[in-house]
């Protein structure tokens, strides 16, 4: 993989996105996940665009992120809590990876580096 989504990464993380990795196509229109679902999977974005919003206190939706192609989406619930606290929608059509990741994947000393990325992802 010399360009492209995840070409920076090591071979390691790249391997393992390709074995445990599940493709999702999402439409406008749908929902990748909503907040108050089981957190199962964290996704990686490689086309489309998805948007980011939370709940209010009042039951209005706020988007606040739109996630463009090299972005994770989901690190948050997975590696933390048991369910989804935003809700994700395609922006446009979105083709994603879903990773199931064991909590403890990102701080393992056989991953080096891999916390680092989801540590700016929404």
């Amino acid at each position: 993989m010399q360009k492209g989504w995840l070409a920076a990464e090591s071979p390691a993380f790249r391997d393992w996105i390709v074995r445990t990795g599940r493709w999702r196509v999402v439409t406008a229109g749908t929902t990748l996940y909503h907040a108050g679902d089981r957190a199962d999977a964290l996704f990686g974005l490689a086309a489309g665009a998805l948007d980011v919003a939370t709940p209010t206190e009042s039951g209005e939706v706020v988007t606040f992120h739109r996630a463009e192609p090299g972005n994770w989406i989901g690190e948050a619930a997975i590696l933390g809590a048991s369910v989804r606290t935003l809700t994700v929608t395609p922006r446009r059509t979105a083709a994603c990876s879903g990773c199931r990741l064991p909590p403890s994947y990102a701080s393992s000393p056989k991953n080096p580096g891999t916390g680092r990325l989801f540590a700016g992802s929404a």
